[in-house]
């Protein structure tokens, strides 16, 4: 299986690697990503760091997913990516769903081979909980503060 992204962008961050940008323009099928009981097909970059994040439609599922994928550290995972990989066994649901993580995943990116480690996992379409606490509203509604209270608890 191959992870197929199109045109290389150098990361915000200073490493080395790239994180590849993303475009829908012309032939369609350059952005299909083939992953074992998926057929996802890439929309957008959502972020970009030590970790890049894709926002993928999953055509098997009928949903929406995000892939994270992590540049190898001299051929093995980096520790980012073994960190993550360590919540793939928890199941709540106040809590994102892991659908896989591949250690060593092939990548084409403008036709050339490399490998990267990535994780498939659940879109949350309204943001994380670090960005909804930050705004303004949030605070200041306090029957809002205890419901996610109550659901953080229920996840730990």
């Amino acid at each position: 299986m191959s992870i197929i992204l199109n045109n290389p962008k150098p990361r915000k961050s200073g490493f080395s690697n790239s994180c590849p940008e993303i475009k829908n323009e012309g032939d369609t099928s350059k952005n299909l990503i083939f992953l074992p009981g998926t057929e996802l097909k890439t929309i957008s970059n959502i972020h970009e760091g030590n970790s890049c994040l894709y926002l993928t439609f999953d055509k098997a599922s009928d949903s929406y997913k995000v892939l994270k994928t992590f540049s190898l550290d001299h051929g093995v995972p980096c520790d980012e990516f073994q960190r993550e990989k360590q919540f793939c066994s928890l199941k709540h649901p106040n809590i994102i769903k892991i659908f896989a993580a591949e250690p060593i995943q092939k990548t084409v990116q403008q036709g050339e081979q490399s490998l990267c480690s990535h994780i498939l996992m659940e879109y949350a379409p309204y943001g994380n909980f670090q960005e909804l606490i930050e705004q303004k509203f949030f605070l200041e509604d306090e029957r809002l503060v205890r419901t996610y209270f109550c659901q953080l608890i229920k996840g730990l």
